[in-house]
């Protein structure tokens, strides 16, 4: 390709080698100039730099404006995203743990404090733990305060109308059949009024119940029993609420199957073995083979809990059976205690 060139041009310009003339041609090597930073702040360049540093301020001065306006935004997403999937998990698990899973007395909102009993709404306190303590307060009230609590705890309106007087229950709940408005600060003191009275409040029998689940059988008939000498009625509603072991071996075969399911195994193979052999092989009989045989072996191989913590697993059971028939989870057949 060289010697083309140089022949074709030897004869444009006229070039003669007998006079002497000489053409040279030489290959140029055409490469580009190294990197250097200091090439950037020279044009071309320059002008992207600028650019890029232009955009980048404009972008963080937009984001800066966006969080300072609504310093709430992020945390009301990512507040979405876990109550999402809270609800998913919600839903995937088993119809028993869900309708025990008990209520919190505060929930986190989205800045991360807690939403108390006022900000959910009035009366919000008033659960079916308190409905006996509350039926009992509430005798002693006025139609016009017993129908507002009727209005904001609905849930328990049941319960209330069944405990009380039926004429009492009766004018209360016609208090509710013609709509009005009623002053806040009036409804505001007669629910903390009410709350205090709850918070004061001694005894009953959910109360004794808990105290004499602390003690032996034997200790617990001899309470019950002091208490009959004074009012028998109440030492006989004492007797069916508090829970014994050996009410376990009474028990349906779908009931005592449910409070398996939701006790610790080895803590209720420790409940068992404290039952009398009939007894015990009464309960077991009415379970899965699979469970039976379970919880025979624990019963047989386990080392067996110490006093202070059987009495422990007890009252756990004990808890876990009333919260079961407070849900409405665990029926009372006419054949159990």
């Amino acid at each position: 390709m060289v010697k083309v060139i140089k022949e074709v041009s030897a004869g444009v310009l006229g070039m003669d080698a007998e006079r002497g003339d000489i053409l040279s041609i030489e290959r140029i090597n055409f490469r580009k100039n190294p990197f250097s930073w200091s090439d950037i702040i020279y044009p071309p360049h320059l002008w992207g730099l600028l650019f890029t540093a232009f955009l980048g301020a404009g972008l963080a001065a937009f984001f800066i404006f966006v969080t300072k306006t609504f310093p709430g935004s992020a945390d009301a997403v990512s507040q979405a995203v876990r109550d999402s999937g809270e609800k998913n998990v919600v839903g995937t698990a088993g119809g028993f743990s869900s309708a025990l899973t008990a209520s919190p007395s505060l929930y986190p909102d989205s800045r991360g404090r807690g939403i108390s009993s006022e900000e959910k709404g009035h009366f919000s306190f008033l659960t079916p733990e308190t409905a006996d303590k509350l039926i009992f307060l509430l005798k002693k009230e006025k139609p016009e305060n017993i129908a507002l609590v009727l209005n904001y705890a609905p849930g328990l309106s049941g319960a209330i109308l069944s405990g009380l007087d039926r004429k009492l229950a009766g004018d209360a709940l016609a208090r509710l059949t013609d709509t009005r408005s009623l002053p806040g600060e009036e409804v505001s003191r007669w629910e903390n009024e009410l709350r205090q009275k709850l918070d004061f409040f001694v005894g009953g029998k959910e109360v004794v119940s808990d105290i004499l689940e602390n003690l032996s059988d034997e200790e617990m008939d001899e309470y019950i029993a002091f208490i009959g000498e004074k009012d028998r009625a109440f030492s006989e509603e004492l007797r069916k609420s508090v829970f014994r072991p050996s009410h376990l071996a009474e028990m349906s075969t779908e009931n005592l199957l449910l409070v398996y399911q939701h006790f610790n195994p080895v803590s209720f193979a420790d409940v068992l073995r404290t039952l009398p052999e009939d007894m015990r092989k009464k309960a077991l009989g009415k379970l899965p083979e699979g469970i039976s045989s379970r919880l025979s072996e624990e019963i047989e191989l386990g080392a067996g809990s110490g006093k202070e913590k059987l009495l422990a697993e007890k009252k756990d059971l004990s808890r876990l059976v009333s919260r079961l028939r407070r849900d409405g989870l665990l029926k009372t057949d006419s054949t159990e205690t």
